[in-house]
């Protein structure tokens, strides 16, 4: 004689350890959620750059900022992050703004010299910083 070894759950139990498991998924969810959440707040918060008053002619990072000194004193602003990907430039070549990640490179004034980056360099407002003579710059990190 064969004897039956498969167990059969009650509906009792199927539902009770569906509803743990749609919890337990519903829990991890709402967890990624929140880190994300505080992710973007933080985000939103500019970060404050003092640039020095005797900048260089011409282009230059500064951390989150890519600042352009024309020879009449006047600055143009940029925030350092590349429209493409949102890779930092990190270097001057040529006269241009150079991200490292795939190559795009950007003219002084914001606009693209050469892609993949489609998009100009987002402007950022300067403000005068009386204390030092310099300027003041809020970047959206």
């Amino acid at each position: 004689m064969i004897r039956d070894t498969h167990q059969t759950f009650s509906p009792e139990r199927r539902k009770a350890l569906r509803h743990g498991i749609l919890f337990l998924c519903g829990a991890s969810f709402a967890g990624a959620l929140v880190a994300m959440l505080r992710e973007v707040r933080t985000r939103q918060e500019p970060e404050t750059v003092h640039l020095p008053p005797d900048l260089a002619e011409g282009l230059s990072i500064e951390g989150p900022v890519i600042v352009f000194r024309e020879a009449s004193g006047q600055l143009l602003a940029f925030s350092s992050r590349c429209t493409h990907l949102g890779c930092r430039l990190d270097r001057i070549q040529g006269g241009e703004a150079v991200c490292p990640c795939h190559g795009s490179r950007f003219h002084p004034d914001g606009s693209v010299a050469q892609g993949p980056a489609s998009r100009p360099l987002l402007p950022v407002k300067l403000e005068p910083d009386g204390s030092s003579g310099g300027w003041i710059a809020r970047v959206q990190s």
